[in-house]
C-alpha cells in the first residue's frame, strides 16, 4: 500500500500508518512530515526536466479549452471571447492539479503498488492509475483563483487577505466619500488630448502624475481590477491630475445573458472536455469539473459587465491614445479589443524587468504573461536591453519608443540621504504562476539559502531587514527570517525606495526591478541567482558578473563593503555606470513621455 498525502490531513491517523510507504504533494505537509519524524518521499522525486516540461506545456493546453470553434462560437459575447479573458488566472489554477496528475503517472510506472489511500483531492487523479483508491480522511481544501482574495498590508509586518467582494465594496465607498474632495471627474476642454490609463498604480507613476496637469492632456483612468487609491497619499497624486475615474461597475441586471452562455456550455456534449482536459488518452475532466463550471459562472459575469463598461467608456469618451502595462490582465483584454475596433491607438509601458533570454520556453511565458506586445501598437521600453530583446523577437522598430521609466525620474534626481547602517535583503521565491512555486524541493533549497544568508549577516554583526516580493500569493518567509536572525526586520510596507534610500547595501535574492532602483540610488547591489528561477536571469545581470555573488558567499561580500572603502565605491561606480548606459531618460522619462503624448 502506497499513501499519498495533501494538505490538509489527519495527522493522528497518519501516526498509525507512519511505516508505509508515504509520498507528500505539497510543501506543508512535507514539512509536517519533517517535524514529526515520519519517513517519506516529495512528489517532485519521480520527475526529470522533460516531465516539468510537460506540465508546462499541458498548463498552457488546458488553459485554451475556449479556442475549439464550436465553445469559441458560445462563449464569445459582443465579439469578445469570455474564456480568454481568465485564461491567466485558469492557468494558476490549473498548474498544481496538473503537476500532481503527471507526478501520480510517474509514480504509478515507478512503484509496483496496486492499492492506493489518498487524501481527498489526489484520489480522483489516482483512480486513473491504481486498480484500488481509498480516501485517507475526508478533509477537503477549497482551490482559488489568482484574485479571489485581495492582500492587504496593515503595518510593515503585518497582512490580512480580505475577499475580492468585501474588497469591491470598500472601494466603492472609499472612492465616493474621496471624490466630494476631489478635482478628478469635472468637464475639461475638449481641445485636449484624451489618454485612458488602464490599471496604473498611481503610486507607481506618481512623478508622471504630478506633471500631467501642465499639459494639454485628459488623462481617463479605468481601474477595474485594482483601487484608482487606496490612502492619502494614492489619493493626492491621482487628484493632482484634475483627470477623471470611470467609476461605472456595469451593476444592472444581465443574467439572461449569462444563463444563456453557461446554460449552452453546461449542456454540451462531455466528449470535447473529456479529450481536451486529458493526458496521455486518460481523461481528468470529472476531477476539475465542478470548479470549472464554478469558475466559468462567476467569470462570465465579470466579462459582460466589463465589456458593457468598457463599450461605453470607448463610445462615449473621445479617447486619443490607450496605455496599458499588462496585456493579459481581465480588463486590459477588453480595453484592447474595443480599442482596437474603434481604431484608437494602444501602447504597452515596460513595468518591470524582463527575463530576455532567447529560449522559446521563456518567450512563450513572456508572451502568456502580456509582458510584451502582441496586441500593442507600440511598445514603450526603459532600457537598450528590453529593445534589444524585443526588436529579437521581430517587434517593427519604428513602434518601439525608447521611453525610460517614469517611475524612475524621483529617485534618480533625489540621491540625498541618511545611511542607518543595515543591510536591505530583498527576496522572490518560487511564484505559484510556475509550477516551481509548488515544488517542494526548490522551497526547500529556497528556506535553506535564505535561513543561510540571515545567519551569515547575523554573524557580522548588521542589521537586517528583509522585504518579500509583494505578490499576495508569494511564498511566506516570516518564520525562517525570524528563526535564524531574531533582531531582524520583515518590512512589507515601507516604499522600497525609502528602504533602499536608508541603507547600507541591497542584496536581491531571486530576480527583481529592485536591482534598477538601487544602483540608481548609488548603492552597493548584489544578485543572488536562484534555482526557482526556472528561466533564467535576465542578460542585464549575466553580462555584469560583478553584480552577482553566490548565497553563501554573503558574509564576505558585506564584510568587504564595510571595511574597504575603494572596494564599495567601486561597485557603486559600476552599478552607476552599467544603469546610466542602458537606460532611456533618466531623470526626466515623464517629459518625454508626456512630450510624445501632448
Amino acid at each position: 500500500m502506497i499513501i499519498f498525502l495533501q494538505y490538509p490531513f489527519d495527522l493522528k491517523k497518519l501516526e498509525t500508518l507512519k511505516n508505509q510507504n508515504i509520498i507528500t504533494f505539497d510543501h506543508k505537509s512535507h514539512k509536517i512530515l519533517l517535524q514529526h519524524n515520519i519517513v517519506h518521499k516529495q512528489s517532485e522525486e519521480f520527475l526529470n526536466e522533460e516531465d516539468f516540461d510537460v506540465i508546462e506545456n499541458k498548463c498552457h493546453e488546458w488553459a485554451q479549452w475556449f479556442n475549439q470553434e464550436k465553445i469559441r462560437e458560445i462563449v464569445t459575447y459582443n465579439k469578445i471571447n469570455l474564456g480568454s479573458l481568465y485564461i491567466w488566472e485558469f492557468y494558476y489554477y490549473l498548474i498544481p492539479i496538473i503537476k500532481k496528475i503527471i507526478e501520480i503517472e510517474k509514480i504509478s510506472e515507478k512503484i509496483n503498488e496496486s492499492e492506493c489511500v489518498c487524501s481527498s483531492f489526489l484520489e480522483g487523479i489516482a483512480k486513473n492509475h491504481f486498480k484500488v483508491t481509498k480516501l485517507f480522511d475526508k478533509i477537503k481544501e477549497d482551490n482559488s483563483l489568482l484574485f479571489d482574495n485581495v492582500k492587504w498590508n496593515l503595518t510593515n509586518n503585518l497582512e490580512i487577505n480580505i475577499k475580492k467582494e468585501n474588497f469591491e465594496k470598500m472601494k466603492k465607498i472609499s472612492e465616493k466619500v474621496l471624490l466630494n474632495f476631489s478635482r478628478l471627474n469635472q468637464n475639461k476642454d475638449d481641445n485636449e488630448k484624451s489618454i485612458l490609463f488602464v490599471e496604473f498604480d498611481p503610486i507607481k507613476y506618481e512623478n508622471l502624475y504630478s506633471k500631467i496637469s501642465d499639459t494639454k492632456i485628459k488623462p481617463i483612468f479605468f481601474n477595474y481590477r485594482r483601487p484608482y487609491f487606496w490612502d492619502i497619499r494614492s489619493f493626492k497624486i491621482i487628484n493632482q491630475t484634475g483627470g477623471e475615474i470611470i467609476r461605472d461597475r456595469g451593476d444592472f441586471n444581465h443574467d439572461d445573458q449569462k444563463n444563456f452562455i453557461y446554460k449552452k456550455i453546461y449542456t454540451l456534449n462531455e466528449i470535447y472536455f473529456q479529450r481536451h482536459f486529458s493526458i496521455n488518452d486518460r481523461s481528468y475532466w470529472n476531477i476539475i469539473k465542478k470548479d470549472f463550471f464554478k469558475i466559468f459562472n462567476r467569470k462570465i459575469e465579470d466579462g459582460i459587465k466589463i465589456i458593457h463598461v468598457g463599450e461605453k467608456l470607448i463610445q462615449n469618451k473621445k479617447i486619443d491614445e490607450i496605455i496599458i502595462w499588462s496585456e493579459n490582465g481581465f480588463s486590459e483584454q477588453v480595453i484592447i479589443k474595443l480599442g482596437k475596433k474603434m481604431n484608437i491607438p494602444i501602447s504597452l509601458i515596460q513595468h518591470g524587468i524582463i527575463v530576455d533570454n532567447d529560449s522559446a520556453r521563456n518567450n512563450r511565458f513572456n508572451r502568456f504573461s502580456g509582458v510584451i506586445p502582441t496586441e500593442s501598437d507600440k511598445y514603450l521600453v526603459w532600457n537598450k536591453s528590453t529593445l534589444n530583446y524585443i526588436n529579437s523577437l521581430g517587434f517593427s522598430n519604428e513602434n518601439i519608443i525608447q521611453i525610460g521609466n517614469p517611475s524612475f525620474d524621483t529617485i534618480s534626481t533625489n540621491k540625498k540621504y541618511l545611511e542607518n547602517d543595515y543591510i536591505l535583503l530583498t527576496t522572490t521565491g518560487p511564484r505559484k504562476s510556475q509550477h516551481a512555486g509548488y515544488n517542494s524541493r526548490l522551497l526547500d533549497n529556497y528556506e535553506y539559502q535564505l535561513s543561510l544568508m540571515c545567519k551569515k549577516i547575523k554573524e557580522q554583526n548588521k542589521k537586517l531587514i528583509v522585504r518579500p516580493h509583494p505578490f499576495s500569493k508569494e511564498f511566506k518567509i516570516d518564520q525562517i527570517v525570524t528563526d535564524s536572525y531574531p533582531e531582524a526586520k520583515i518590512d512589507k510596507k515601507t516604499d522600497i525606495n525609502v528602504l533602499i534610500k536608508n541603507s547600507k547595501v541591497v542584496i536581491c535574492y531571486g530576480i527583481s526591478t529592485i536591482i534598477y532602483d538601487a544602483q540608481i540610488q548609488e548603492k552597493p547591489v548584489f544578485f543572488i541567482n536562484t534555482e526557482h528561477d526556472i528561466l533564467g536571469i535576465p542578460k542585464y545581470v549575466k553580462n555584469n558578473p560583478k553584480l552577482m555573488i553566490k548565497f553563501d558567499e554573503i558574509g564576505n561580500y558585506i564584510s568587504k563593503i564595510y571595511s574597504d572603502l575603494e572596494y564599495n565605491n567601486q561597485i557603486i561606480n559600476n552599478n552607476s555606470n552599467i544603469i546610466v548606459n542602458d537606460f532611456f531618460n533618466l531623470g526626466n522619462s515623464s517629459e518625454k513621455f508626456l512630450e510624445m503624448y501632448e
